[in-house]
């Protein structure tokens, strides 16, 4: 994950306009161990000023990621985790 971009890109958008959705176990945060483990995880989050986690297993498929996107019509869509040759 190159933290730089994403610090540049949201640095032009208001934090009230941001929410990161993010789904993964609460464990990679709150478990010392895991945070020592991997600290880039826990610098990522703290980059939103709001964070909604939701632990789901396994990912989406592309018509999935499509309905979300239209029902919540963002103004952009950054695909952090994703096939090599997928494309959306």
């Amino acid at each position: 994950m190159n933290i730089k971009i994403h610090r540049g890109l949201l640095e032009k958008i208001p934090q009230e306009e941001i929410l990161l959705i993010y789904s993964s176990w609460d464990g990679y945060y709150k478990i010392p161990e895991q945070v020592n483990h991997n600290p880039k995880y826990e610098e990522f989050r703290e980059m939103f000023h709001n964070v909604v986690d939701i632990h789901t297993s396994g990912h989406a498929d592309r018509q999935t990621i499509e309905r979300v996107i239209k029902c919540v019509n963002p103004k952009e869509v950054i695909c952090i985790h994703k096939e090599a040759d997928a494309h959306l």
